[in-house]
């Protein structure tokens, strides 16, 4: 799969900044860079996603390659997180974070086909999907690499947890009012990345990253009003992917070990194809391929943090 252009047009303009900024340290003289202990921040956190699946009619891909699709739009979530950093040994740190948002309004589309390549359609409706969670928990470690007195290059590693919950609401006349439909990815991965610091000014720095994940993929789901599916679980899908992720902080440092920062990040993870296993009310599991999912997210936040002497 290949990346999109926009991220390596964010990682050009990354770099151009700092060569840019280079240039003018070198000129002005630059701030040193603060290097405390410890740091604890917490932040109030925004986010909205696509997210993205369709199952094909058998394990071959084929009849038709596209039986269903499944699409969530605008789903927007409003929650909040906490970030823990603290220096073990000389420039190694450990880190770990955790975020946590409720659903607030989105909306979905559910679609059914007889004939590849979507022609056919034999099912159609909109959704309500204004419910729903997700929460995400990054332990991890880095190594802070120190360019000169003005940036530094840190480079981590580390474990990617994150669950989420998706509902099919009833949305109009049409739909049956105990509608309540769930599905329940998990994304699952190891991190590599790196975060580029550069010091502006005493108290302002920026600092680009780039994060990429080896993803493993499962999702459990409950069409509540079929009755010819199991419950709680319907079908259950299996996948390996990816997900790259560009973010951007901007930090200003107050007085006292307390800062502000606001970060502006965008995720895209794809997986391949995989299975679905559906499973019957008369004891019977059906397998199928799952063509794949997507879902692109873009975040703002902004951290207050606390930090500590080494």
């Amino acid at each position: 799969m290949e990346i999109k252009y926009i991220y390596i047009k964010y990682l050009c303009v990354a770099l151009l900044f700092c060569h840019f900024s280079l240039k003018v340290q070198a000129q002005q003289g630059g701030a040193t860079l603060y290097e405390p202990g410890w740091q604890v921040s917490v932040a109030p956190y925004y986010s909205i996603k696509q997210m993205h699946w369709s199952v094909a009619g058998n394990t071959s891909g084929m009849n038709p390659n596209i039986l269903s699709e499944l699409k969530w739009k605008s789903v927007q979530s409003i929650g909040g997180g906490i970030e823990i950093k603290k220096r073990i040994y000389n420039n190694l740190w450990g880190q770990v974070a955790f975020y946590k948002a409720g659903t607030v309004a989105g909306n979905a589309t559910d679609a059914d086909y007889r004939s590849d390549y979507r022609q056919d359609r034999t099912y159609f409706d909109r959704f309500d999907a204004s419910r729903g969670f997700e929460w995400l928990f990054t332990p991890g470690v880095a190594y802070l690499l120190k360019i000169n007195r003005y940036n530094s290059l840190n480079i981590y590693a580390g474990y990617y947890l994150n669950k989420e919950k998706y509902y099919l609401l009833p949305q109009g006349g049409n739909t049956r009012s105990d509608l309540k439909t769930t599905y329940q990815p998990t994304w699952k991965a190891w991190s590599v990345g790196f975060t580029y610091q550069l010091n502006i000014n005493p108290n302002w720095n920026i600092s680009p990253s780039f994060t990429y994940r080896q993803l493993d993929y499962d999702a459990a789901a409950n069409w509540n009003l079929i009755e010819d599916f199991q419950h709680p679980v319907s079908f259950e899908h299996y996948a390996k992917g990816f997900e790259i992720q560009p973010q951007l902080d901007l930090s200003y440092f107050i007085k006292n070990g307390t800062a502000l920062t606001f970060r502006v990040q965008y995720a895209h993870a794809a997986t391949g194809h995989g299975s679905e296993a559906l499973y019957l009310v008369n004891g019977e599991t059906r397998a199928t391929r799952l063509n794949g999912v997507t879902r692109d997210r873009f975040g703002l936040s902004l951290l207050t943090g606390i930090y500590g002497k080494k």
